[in-house]
């Protein structure tokens, strides 16, 4: 097959199509699933050899597979390079047409005021944009120069282009790129266009989960049941096609809500999930619905206890607390960063290996603090919510989306660690200072249960000052 192809495409022919591929009966790739199978083989590390960026190659195949709702993902690895699949995905619409007159207006006045002139060049020249012919303007008429020189080449894809620009921008986590990022979102909202994590925009709502097809992952008589909570049951089963266990969450109405509430919060989980990417967080690969028509969520299946089952077989020591709270913190953190809040975090919610890895589990409840979502949100006043490890201001009105409730959250789970109950109804000022922790750390498990939501830190302050009490303590 290799010499057919040398010889018909590029040695002493060039008979065959470009898609000749999908016409030749020996590969038969007219199948999707075949089709998708072959790119991600393509990628194997025995395959690709050394010397390729496969992060790149992935990049670029993704580019033209997401729209049609499929990627590919690094589902296991070997040796420490990434073995892929693929997987189904909500589809993503990329924008179409020439860049409107407001959008190339409000992206260059954001880009001159944070780069040099010679950065703006760089910038451009690094996603291989079209040279225009006069960059010798000041910033903001270089920036749409450049832009329109994009536009302009036919055998550009100018969307495409200013995606991969504005991907350093809009996944840089420095606080001092929010500014930027806010305004960025601004102007291409205008145009009623997103950008999604990985380096894509999209014209496309990301609420079509629902009408994702019915793809039996495995067996039903093979999952395993191994939790539940947030809307579903949780099961512990392999994936043929991969011969890799995954946690299946599968939708069950929830006791007091409408079937259609309880179906409409459990997909909303899966769609908080896809928004987020962090180790510290359960990893979500897939959602569809079964032949029964119950949606499920496929995730990462981690091999650990909840904290209530780890602190029930040994208590941890002060140092394996401490990193149990940062990891939860910088999981916190990364939600909050893409205006989600999760809403129930406590021990059953956070899970532990043998190794004090931890995942954030659970975003059920969890709400995008927005005021558009905030305005359509399916919790009622009257919904019964909360329990000893939620805030106060949680307590007296189930509505509230201040991401200051997952850190109140966060210092009860901290304080139940150390005590074995949770600070509610008890001396937890004195109980605090008789655990044994550093004034430092002291003072900020007590900030985190302030009764004031305002006076909590954020999560990055938590992460930040146990960063700092163990630079210090190791000096």
């Amino acid at each position: 097959m290799l010499g057919d192809v040398q010889l018909h495409t590029n040695v002493f022919s060039e008979d065959w199509s470009d898609d000749w591929i999908f016409d030749d009966t020996r590969l038969a790739l007219s199948d999707d699933e075949r089709l998708l199978r072959l790119l991600a083989e393509s990628l194997h590390p025995e395959v690709l050899g050394d010397g390729h960026d496969v992060n790149a190659l992935s990049a670029k195949l993704n580019r033209i597979l997401v729209p049609d709702g499929f990627e590919l993902f690094a589902a296991s690895a070997m040796s420490g390079r990434p073995v892929f699949s693929w997987r189904r995905t909500v589809p993503r619409k990329p924008p179409a047409g020439d860049f409107p007159s407001s959008l190339v207006a409000g992206m260059s006045q954001i880009l001159r005021e944070i780069t040099t002139s010679t950065g703006i060049d760089s910038m451009f020249e690094a996603e291989d944009f079209p040279r225009p012919d006069n960059v010798a303007l000041n910033k903001e008429e270089k920036v749409k120069a450049w832009l329109r020189a994009a536009q302009d080449a036919r055998d550009f894809d100018h969307w495409d282009g200013l995606a991969r620009l504005l991907r350093p921008i809009l996944e840089d986590t420095d606080p001092y790129r929010e500014e930027a990022k806010t305004k960025i979102a601004a102007v291409l909202a205008k145009r009623g266009v997103r950008y999604l994590d990985g380096g894509m925009l999209t014209t496309a709502p990301q609420n079509e989960l629902a009408e994702l097809p019915a793809r039996p992952p495995a067996n039903r008589e093979k999952w395993v049941e191994i939790g539940s909570g947030g809307f579903g049951v949780v099961y512990r089963a392999t994936d043929p096609r991969l011969e890799i266990e995954f946690a299946w969450k599968v939708f069950e109405p929830y006791p007091g809500l409408s079937y259609a509430d309880a179906r409409a919060r459990f997909l909303r989980e899966a769609g908080l999930l896809f928004r987020l990417r962090h180790e510290n967080i359960v990893r979500v690969y897939d959602a569809g619905e079964l032949h029964d028509g119950r949606p499920y969520i496929k995730m990462e299946f981690f091999d650990g206890l909840n904290l209530n089952k780890a602190r029930a077989q040994r208590p941890l020591s002060t140092d394996e607390v401490l990193t149990v709270v940062g990891r939860l913190a910088a999981a916190v953190e990364h939600a909050h960063s893409r205006s989600i809040t999760h809403r129930d975090i406590k021990p059953s919610n956070v899970l532990i290996s043998v190794t004090n890895e931890v995942r954030l589990i659970d975003f059920g409840l969890g709400v995008l603090v927005e005021e558009a979502v905030n305005r359509a949100r399916l919790t009622k006043t009257t919904d019964h919510f909360g329990d000893a490890f939620s805030a106060p201001e949680l307590l007296e009105n189930a509505k509230t989306t201040d991401p200051a409730v997952d850190i109140y959250s966060i210092g009860a789970v901290w304080f139940w660690l150390h005590a074995g109950h949770t600070p509610k109804g008890v001396g937890a000022d004195e109980a605090i200072n008789g655990f044994g922790l550093a004034p430092a750390l002291q003072r900020l498990l007590h900030d985190c249960l302030r009764q004031s939501p305002k006076d909590r830190p954020t999560a990055k302050a938590v992460l930040d000052g146990l960063r700092e009490y163990f630079r210090t303590r190791s000096r």
